[in-house]
Order: structure tokens, then sequence, then C-alpha cells
């Protein structure tokens, strides 16, 4: 199922969780949830330490996180039916490695993605 947002389409699909991740990881290296669980926590705490420095954080072959910042605009809101005075945003970015984009059926099928 595919749904419009924000003119990009959202493929709608199973969703993968931190839990089933930690027990998928424990299982296929032969460690304990716990071990996994406390690797994920402290992961977790390197990536706010990343954003809250607003650096970027280069995840070979996998991603590309960096900080984006939205200017500070005036815009309309409608629900008050009157102007107002949006301040500057912060919104942390994903990019997708070429790698990882060619495991998808459709790149593969089109060989539109050169192997890294």
């Amino acid at each position: 199922m595919v749904k419009k947002r924000n003119r990009r389409q959202v493929l709608k699909g199973h969703t993968y969780t931190r839990s089933w991740m930690i027990q998928e990881i424990a299982k296929r290296l032969g460690f304990t949830s716990g071990d996994v669980s406390d690797i994920f926590d402290e992961f977790e705490n390197i990536l706010k330490e990343i954003v809250g420095e607003k650096e970027t954080l280069v995840f070979s072959r996998i991603f590309t996180m960096y900080l984006s910042k939205q200017k500070a605009r005036r815009g309309f809101n409608v629900s008050k039916g009157m102007p107002e005075d949006y301040p500057e945003t912060y919104y942390v970015s994903f990019k997708a490695s070429k790698s990882l984009l060619s495991e998808l059926p459709e790149m593969k099928d089109k060989n539109l993605v050169d192997e890294d």
C-alpha cells in the first residue's frame, strides 16, 4: 500500500522494531539479548551526542545521518485563521548509501546503482 505525503510516496509494509533487531542480532551472532540491548543503548546515546553537536555521521555502506535546518518563516495557521511566525527548526535526515539502495529489487532489475 502506498500513501502520499508531502509530495513523496511513503511505502507501507512490515515495520521492524528495535526489539526485533535486538533479537535478530542476538540470534545470528550468539550474543544474549541483554548484551545486544546494551550495545543498542550506547549506540543511541552516541547518535544523540552527534545530533546535539550538529554533526554528521557517515555509516559506510548503510547511510549518512545529518542535521538539516529550516529557516524561520511567516506562514498561515488555517485552524486559527491568521498569520503566524514559525521559528527556525532542525530535523534529522538520513540518506541511504548506494550499496543499501542497490538491495531494492527495482534497482537490481534495472541495474541503476553502481556497486560500491
